[in-house]
């Protein structure tokens, strides 16, 4: 089985895509992957069904959604998660693989649980909007170090293709932009990393009026 939460959420059993109802059992399966620490079922409910009649069932019944399609362990209070060996979590491919696995996920350009939305000025905006910006900061660093892996193995067109990656999503870094000088002067296009460079420095002393 396969598990996404960078763009549109879904999950698939053998490339068949597997029917979840609602936006908040994609939240509370992100809630739960993405804490530093278990999540109490009264912050759980709190933060995911709080307008709710009563948000205790609400809760109950969205998470017997992920034990029953996804098959996912959910156990105590805090809930306790646990991902069977067979299924792959992007997300956790990308905090917690290697480089060049993290690398390949699908979405790291896209936001997590893209087209979920919720009440602008609730908790749990809040939560996932900080979630968004630090998930689309280590989507960049990853790239921008599995680029400088392929460059040490001598795979210069990988190296090249993950630093412009890396530069158009963060054109006002200057290490991005010297990443991917770097990588087309191994690839023999001088030209080009000299007008790269000086676009860059441009941009910098434009922007931000520096040098």
């Amino acid at each position: 089985m396969e598990i996404r939460l960078l763009g549109r959420p879904g999950a698939w059993r053998d490339g068949e895509e597997i029917a979840l109802r609602g936006h908040k059992v994609w939240l509370a399966l992100a809630l739960l992957l993405l804490e530093d620490t278990p999540v109490g079922r009264e912050r759980l409910a709190r933060m995911l069904f709080i307008d709710a009649a009563d948000p205790a069932a609400a809760l109950r019944w969205n998470l017997s959604q992920l034990r029953q399609c996804l098959g996912v362990g959910l156990t105590g209070d805090p809930v306790a998660l646990t991902i069977p060996a067979d299924v792959t979590v992007d997300v956790a491919l990308l905090l917690h693989g290697d480089a060049d696995e993290a690398a390949a996920v699908s979405g790291l350009d896209e936001d997590l649980l893209a087209g979920v939305s919720v009440e602008a000025t609730s908790e749990l905006a809040m939560w996932l909007e900080d979630e968004r910006r630090h998930l689309r900061r280590v989507g960049i660093d990853i790239r921008e170090e599995a680029a400088l892996t392929r460059l040490g193995r001598g795979d210069t067109d990988a190296a090249l293709l993950l630093a412009r990656q890396v530069a158009e999503a963060s054109l006002l870094d200057e290490n991005a932009a010297a990443l991917l000088v770097r990588c087309l002067r191994a690839a023999g296009r001088i030209a080009e990393a000299r007008t790269t460079a000086e676009h860059a420095a441009a941009r910098l002393r434009d922007d931000l009026g520096v040098e």
